[in-house]
């Protein structure tokens, strides 16, 4: 008995001491601990070389191999908005994916994903299906293998095991669909499909500027921005940040392709659209990467001046005065960007379809008096690079509006 009481006290030590540790350094400095433990499980990169100071625009073989078998799930054919399958723009490629890969809508690896892609959940999974690809490519043998360009801890790996689907616990069935559907043979003859494309993002969505725009505005510095544009992607856009070594930190977007058109062969309205369309995309992803953290700033605010959601939005997706503030002002900051992109009628008729859009589709039906607002301050201002003021100024301006809720 003393023996076994001696066992279980060794293991109970071994079991707490850690804890206790954790805890006690928890206590003493709870900001640098949070820090530390985000730094040490937090996806990171390691092949910085490749990307630090650069703009990719990729669509690469694994991600789109991810994507198509995504497609192929009942949970994505119950939603329109994930794939761009009802979408003019990208029928013809729809149509060559549903005649390539539709007969294998049984397969055990669409089987699996049927199983972490339940209908209208798809943030988490979907999102770690996109980015565990990019740490992969296709051998000349038609199977996986590991590139390696993000360390992702084996322990955050484990913790999301039962809720996240894990490339690297399911290579054998996606080797096998690789093969069993020729997938590589797909790919490379849709080379000229997919460079089109990229092609087109270049000329409607200019990145630099965009880039440089904002970090004249926000404190944020980002070393890399890697696009990953796939004419599969619907309207399930994301984006997210990641680190490296040195203070490197790079942004992942997530989203559709531009037309694959002759952009020359235009006319000027209707490359205007293309423009305006495309570039508000790329815009709102981006700058949720300068508009979320400056938010942060003021969370206390903008929790006292949105006391109900339903005043401003009735989008289920955006369930928070966060999120629903964050949406309105990224938005917002694309309208003062429109101002210098567009002229005249031409930014007339773009803040009609921004304003639309928002409130029509997107479902925030005080978006256009929040952008009227919001314009007409920021052309009162002085320095119309300093945030703050802008910020304060519309969180008191939401405050103070008695709009009747949106709640049916």
């Amino acid at each position: 008995m003393r023996r076994i009481l001696k066992i279980t006290g060794i293991l109970l030590a071994t079991i707490l001491t850690p804890i206790l540790f954790l805890g006690g350094a928890y206590l003493i400095n709870p900001d640098g601990f949070q820090e530390k433990i985000y730094n040490t499980f937090y996806p990171q990169v390691k092949n910085t070389e490749a990307f630090a100071g650069k703009i990719t625009v990729e669509n690469p073989e694994v991600y789109e191999l991810m994507w198509i078998a995504c497609s192929l799930t009942a949970a994505f054919r119950q939603d329109d908005n994930v794939t761009s399958r009802t979408d003019e723009a990208y029928a013809d490629y729809q149509t060559a994916v549903e005649a390539h890969f539709g007969e294998f809508q049984d397969h055990p690896l669409v089987k699996k994903l049927d199983e972490y892609l339940e209908p209208k959940v798809y943030d988490l999974n979907h999102f770690a299906i996109r980015f565990q690809s990019l740490n992969y490519e296709i051998d000349t043998q038609d199977r996986l293998r590991k590139t390696g360009d993000y360390r992702i801890s084996p322990i955050l790996t484990k913790a999301f095991a039962k809720r996240v689907f894990l490339v690297s616990e399911n290579r054998q069935l996606i080797n096998d669909f690789i093969q069993t559907t020729d997938f590589t043979a797909f790919y490379e003859s849709n080379q000229d499909e997919y460079e089109a494309r990229t092609n087109n993002f270049e000329q409607l969505a200019d990145l630099p500027r965009m880039w440089e725009w904002l970090e004249a505005r926000y404190p944020n510095r980002i070393a890399s921005y890697r696009i990953l544009a796939s004419p599969m992607t619907g309207g399930f856009h994301n984006t997210a940040g990641f680190d490296g070594p040195d203070g490197f930190h790079q942004a992942l977007m997530f989203v559709s392709t531009p037309t694959n058109i002759d952009l020359s062969k235009l006319s000027d309205t209707a490359r205007i659209i293309q423009q305006y369309a495309y570039s508000r995309i790329v815009f709102t992803e981006i700058d949720h990467n300068y508009v979320n953290p400056f938010s942060e700033r003021y969370r206390q605010q903008i929790y006292a001046a949105i006391p109900d959601i339903t005043i401003w939005n009735s989008n289920g997706d955006y369930g928070n005065a966060m999120s629903t503030f964050n949406e309105y002002m990224t938005f917002g900051m694309y309208a003062l960007f429109a101002q210098e992109q567009f002229e005249g009628s031409t930014y007339d008729f773009v803040m009609q379809k921004l304003e639309s859009m928002m409130d029509d589709y997107r479902r925030f039906h005080r978006f256009p008096e929040f952008n009227q607002e919001l314009i007409r301050y920021h052309e009162t201002l002085d320095n119309k690079l300093d945030m703050a003021p802008i910020y304060e100024h519309m969180i008191d301006w939401m405050g103070k509006q008695e709009f009747a809720s949106l709640a049916k």
